[in-house]
């Protein structure tokens, strides 16, 4: 009796709980959550009983995100369910802005075009309310869309991927998307059209160009540039281009004053083409540089960029060029010294005297780069010629901006208050895993000094990293037989990371290929999880007593990382990058990985 009374005055206190309160908590309760978890949370808040109902129905801002509507490869399904649900979301949400998530691809659109028209007048019922839209849609889905013209005054951000679909009908040039150039609160608006097999003509956007502050397209031969450059947005802030084939780029000056992000790719033939567009702007608020493209060996990107420093007097926190850096060491040296307060590098084919360039010296009154926290180092062919790492070099850069900066004063990673940070990170990106490990294993020959020590196994485990060289089809039954046989000991985890053999133990025994006979016979796949798995406990135990710790991210790229970024990591954390995140960097809705940006080539899209 005692415990039901107590029960009772529980559920009466609870019940007595201002509205306001039980709102507020469901609030917090679902605002970290991504849509469909959110979804499926509210439906859980809803089914614990009435008061929770009417509680949880009644707060508008729980409803305001509608429910993805996802109708890719065919999967069109529960058509009177999904209109039911936007509607419910809809009303309840009363006056709320909208966040709306459609998607459709083409199959989608083929099996069921007039389902897929049904749930976009249902969306459209809310469209004056719409704030921020995601919508990846099939060209043909576009005239659906005029229904929304001039009734969309709230929307601040558009994101739109254009589905694969076919060329346009006959007697059309191409398709168009223009049912947002009147919105009048539209501050942000990314195209991506790179899954849609266009040729330079066959799509064209319109926007209301001149109130955007972030604009990025992604797509093969995109123009919203062009009609960027003629308006000359005075408020854009961040603008990212990225397109294999440019139309002819403008030939005026463009001056954007508040932009501090240009971010601009190219494929062939177009890079020569954006050099000398580089001549035309003035961007005195930049602070984030990035020029791609496939240059040649005497394209003066360098130069270019020392040029538009110097006419903008802007300040870099963020560069990254493309070009042979290693040609043009005295313009690279007038560069850095425009740009003292840069945080982030990321340059191709350094030498020896770009890296002694970087090397952090205290005693200067003008030191290099004190503030520099990541250094990307990308090696790859250009006009047949290939650069090999300086490992003295690199190891006296890396010293002198870890160790020898711990040994003075710190206050939260500023040096003495002069303002000098340490090295957090080094990214080494090559084309494939192979040159990456010809190119890492140059560190092997670079005498002990603290920085890449090893175990008892070093040498031995350097010559089956070597065998194997990053290529798969070189593990067989004799090579896992000497791994097997590996006694490990304090010290021979960094030696295991450097080279990346659990890493490629990992892609062995996750490969989704047919196997081979001997594949069968040996049980490749499975000895080589077994191997990895067996050494697990020893890796994170060891790798936490070494100063400097590697981890291969993804195809081509490996990262060096010091002891105080990582001295919170989980065990879980620290197991993804020892063996490597190959398995989660391509997923569904360019939700994309630590490696898919770092991983860029001119012949290889990448994403924002």
């Amino acid at each position: 009796m005692h415990s039901q009374s107590q029960n009772g005055r529980l559920a009466s206190s609870l019940d007595a709980t201002p509205a306001e309160i039980w709102q507020q908590i469901f609030a917090f309760s679902i605002s970290h959550e991504q849509s469909r978890s959110r979804q499926r949370s509210l439906m859980v808040l809803c089914s614990v009983s009435r008061l929770w109902r009417a509680r949880a129905a009644s707060h508008c801002s729980l409803w305001k995100a509608l429910p993805e509507v996802s109708l890719a490869r065919g999967n069109v399904l529960n058509v009177d369910k999904i209109k039911e649900s936007l509607r419910l979301y809809i009303s309840r949400s009363g006056e709320m802005p909208l966040s709306i998530h459609f998607e459709v691809d083409y199959s989608g659109w083929r099996k069921d075009e007039g389902a897929v028209k049904e749930i976009i007048r249902v969306l459209a019922e809310g469209c004056h309310r719409w704030e921020k839209v995601y919508l990846r849609v099939p060209m043909q889905a576009l005239e659906e869309l005029s229904m929304l013209r001039g009734r969309v005054p709230l929307l601040n951000r558009l994101e739109f991927h254009g589905a694969w679909s076919s060329a346009p009908p006959r007697g059309k040039e191409y398709y168009r998307l223009d049912c947002f150039s009147d919105a009048p609160k539209l501050r942000e608006a990314i195209v991506h059209t790179r899954y849609f097999l266009e040729s330079r003509s066959t799509f064209k956007i319109e926007l209301p160009w001149s109130q955007l502050e972030v604009f990025a397209e992604d797509s093969h031969s995109g123009s919203c540039y062009n009609a960027l450059a003629e308006i000359q947005p005075q408020e854009m802030q961040r603008l990212v281009y990225k397109v294999n084939q440019t139309p002819p780029l403008p030939e005026s000056p463009l001056v954007l004053p508040k932009l501090e992000a240009f971010r601009f790719q190219v494929g062939t033939p177009s890079a020569a083409a954006l050099l000398d567009h580089i001549d035309l702007l003035t961007l005195p608020s930049l602070s984030d540089l990035e020029i791609r493209g496939s240059f040649n060996l005497a394209d003066p990107v360098y130069e270019k960029v020392l040029n538009l420093l110097g006419r903008s007097g802007c300040d870099l926190r963020r560069l990254a060029l493309d070009g042979n850096c290693g040609e043009y060491t005295s313009v690279f040296a007038g560069i850095l010294s425009l740009c003292p307060k840069l945080e982030r590098l990321d340059v191709t084919n350094v030498n020896k005297d770009v890296l002694r360039m970087l090397i952090l010296d205290t005693e200067s009154s003008t030191p290099s780069l004190p503030n520099l926290q990541k250094l990307v180092i990308r090696n790859r062919k250009m006009g047949g010629v290939e650069n090999a790492i300086d490992c003295e070099a690199l190891t006296r850069v890396i010293k002198s901006r870890t160790t020898a900066l711990s040994l003075q004063d710190t206050d939260e990673g500023h040096i003495g208050g002069a303002g000098w940070h340490h090295l957090d990170e080094i990214y080494f990106v090559c084309e494939d895993d192979a040159r990456l490990h010809s190119h890492l294993s140059l560190l092997e020959e670079t005498p002990d000094n603290g920085i890449f020590p090893g175990g008892a196994n070093r040498t031995a485990i350097c010559d089956l990293a070597s065998k194997a060289n990053g290529l798969l089809n070189a593990i067989d039954d004799g090579y896992l037989r000497q791994l097997e046989q590996l006694v490990l000991s304090r010290g021979d985890s960094q030696t295991l990371t450097r080279t990346g053999i659990p890493y490629l133990l990992c892609r062995l025994s996750e490969q989704t290929t047919e196997r081979q006979p001997k594949e069968i016979q040996f049980r490749l796949r499975e000895r080589a999880q077994e191997l990895y798995q067996r050494w697990k406990p020893f890796l994170l135990d060891d790798v936490r007593f070494m100063k400097y710790r590697w981890s291969y991210l993804f195809h081509g790229i490996a990262s060096l990382r010091w002891s105080h970024v990582f001295e919170d990591e989980s065990d879980e954390e620290i197991w993804k990058r020892i063996i490597g995140h190959h398995r989660d960097q391509w997923t569904y809705n360019d939700q994309a990985g630590p490696g898919v940006e770092l991983r860029y080539s001119p012949w290889l899209w990448a994403h924002w």
